[in-house]
């Protein structure tokens, strides 16, 4: 009898653990669960401003660039007007390297501020568990010191880099968008019209991955 109820709770927690390893939580969900443990919050919103208007100056360069072609390329008979495009375009162009390196700098500060904060926590969390804790099969020591170095600082990159690089995309896609449909609303719909089939390519590229 006693063996049956033993078998049985090693089931039981065997299940537990399969069904523990088969969840897999949205970006989104992610981001959420981790915002209150992220220190520096006034300077992460800061870095975000700045990934905003980083991501706006895209556009506005490749339309100006634009500009500055098209004047070049029917025989630059407007010198005062291609110095003056590419006067702006310099000026962007400084512009926006100002803002990409304050935006790196910013969010691997606050990454590098944010990571021995968890590391601390997960291992007080760690030391605070009784010897059956460390006998489930997932709660090996290897297994724990991976979890808090290696895991740890591949997280970094959560605050790091994908926050930032989400506000990038964004504003980059808003400002381009609302442009194309101000100067040609009949082409950009032809050019959303392919969005899905992109979007479906992604999806499929990253479930693969």
């Amino acid at each position: 009898m006693d063996k049956v109820a033993i078998a049985k709770v090693q089931k039981r927690d065997k299940e537990v653990i399969v069904d523990f390893d088969e969840q897999h939580p949205s970006i989104w969900s992610v981001m959420r669960s981790i915002y209150p443990t992220v220190p520096r919050i006034s300077l992460i919103f800061f870095s975000l401003v700045t990934c905003c208007l980083s991501g706006t100056m895209t556009p506005i360069f490749s339309f100006l660039l634009s500009h500055l072609l098209f004047e070049v390329s029917i025989g630059a008979q407007d010198v005062s007007n291609i110095n003056k495009f590419g006067a702006i375009l310099v000026g962007i162009a400084a512009i926006n390297g100002i803002l990409l390196g304050t935006k790196y700098f910013i969010m691997e500060i606050c990454g590098m501020s944010w990571v021995p904060r968890i590391q601390s926590t997960a291992l007080y969390n760690i030391i605070v568990q009784d010897k059956k804790w460390f006998d489930h099969p997932e709660n090996v020591a290897s297994r724990m010191v991976q979890v808090l170095v290696k895991d740890g600082e591949d997280a970094r990159d959560l605050v790091a880099v994908v926050w930032g690089q989400c506000c990038v995309v964004f504003s980059m896609l808003c400002v381009g968008l609302v442009w194309a449909f101000i100067r040609g609303w009949q082409v950009t719909l032809i050019g959303v019209g392919l969005a899905p089939v992109f979007a479906a390519c992604m999806a499929v590229q990253s479930c693969l991955s």
